[in-house]
């Protein structure tokens, strides 16, 4: 939703619970400029949690669901050593 400064100024309270209910964006312009967003507050257990919101809000990263990633998944058989074996060996080298 898109609103001018002086309506949001006469109408605030009625925007704000607007917002506050439906989690809608609302943009307030100053001469059909864009100038502030009225936006709901999320409440999260911390920074961290907001942080990667807002990333997944920008599409930057996907938010978990909880499930496992791929259920085809297997992994992949080799010859020789296990690579956990290798890189335990390669660390024993340098102490």
């Amino acid at each position: 939703m898109i609103i001018g400064i002086r309506e949001f100024k006469n109408r605030a309270t009625e925007l704000v619970r607007l917002v506050e209910s439906s989690n809608k964006e609302i943009t307030i312009t100053r001469h059909s400029k864009p100038v502030a967003r009225l936006v709901p507050s999320r409440k999260f257990a911390n920074p961290e949690e907001e942080h990667l919101h807002r990333l997944a809000a920008l599409g930057l990263v996907r938010l978990g669901d909880g499930k496992p990633f791929d259920r085809k998944w297997r992994p992949i058989k080799g010859k020789g050593k296990p690579m956990s074996q290798i890189v335990i060996e390669e660390r024993e080298d340098r102490f």
